[in-house]
């Protein structure tokens, strides 16, 4: 039997940390545009979890401020 070090476990059994990724959505209520930055984190049991929080509208794509 091989002995593994701490790097070659962690990438067996899924590692330790979350991987989490940015995406932006633009939202349109009533005419009026605003932009939400999501924060998508997986954990190494494949549970995705979603944070939402408010940004500047110039983040999201294809929109341009006045």
């Amino acid at each position: 039997m091989k002995k593994l070090n701490a790097v070659e476990a962690g990438n067996i059994i899924g590692g330790t940390s979350k991987v989490c990724s940015d995406s932006y959505e633009r939202i349109v209520s009533g005419g009026v545009a605003t932009c939400r930055v999501v924060t998508t984190c997986t954990d190494k049991h494949g549970k995705k979890t979603y944070q939402y929080a408010n940004t500047n509208l110039a983040n999201c794509p294809g929109v341009i401020e006045p």
